[in-house]
């Protein structure tokens, strides 16, 4: 047991110098499916604000789907434009987030921004509606920050 922690704090330190950038979306608490689209920037990469867009994907009701860094989102999930975030980025930031409710009786949407960074919709980081509601946080987050979008 003491052998399995070691390796895993090891593995754990050795990763502090990759890209981090997870991304967790907690759809548990809402009784309808989302479709979520992110944006975010990566300018040592080359990708300034605006240029990376993920694929639409969907979370439905009562689940919570995460990943641990932007390279197994990317993997999963994928951007609209050709990118490749590279393991070694330090400047990789996650910028703002599009999202549609898919509920018949209430089907809304919108957008929220990380303050903390540029953004591309200038929006703030909580969202709500008559029927809906939806966070960003950390509210400021840092480049490389892990994000939750928790949606209600």
């Amino acid at each position: 047991m003491k052998r399995l922690l070691l390796s895993m704090l090891i593995f754990m330190m050795c990763m502090g110098a990759k890209a981090q950038s997870g991304i967790c979306v907690d759809n548990r608490r809402n009784a309808c499916g989302v479709f979520v689209k992110m944006f975010a920037m990566d300018p040592a990469g080359g990708y300034p604000l605006g240029s990376i867009n993920s694929v639409t994907f969907y979370v439905p009701a009562g689940v919570i789907n995460c990943w641990n860094t932007v390279l197994t989102f990317q993997s999963g999930v994928g951007w609209i434009t050709p990118t490749t975030i590279l393991s070694s980025t330090t400047t990789f930031n996650w910028t703002d987030v599009s999202f549609q409710f898919d509920c018949p009786e209430c089907a809304g949407g919108g957008g929220m921004s990380n303050p903390c960074s540029p953004n591309v919709f200038g929006g703030a980081p909580v969202w709500s509606s008559s029927c809906h509601s939806a966070t960003w946080l950390p509210v400021c987050l840092a480049p490389l920050g892990n994000l939750t979008l928790t949606f209600n």
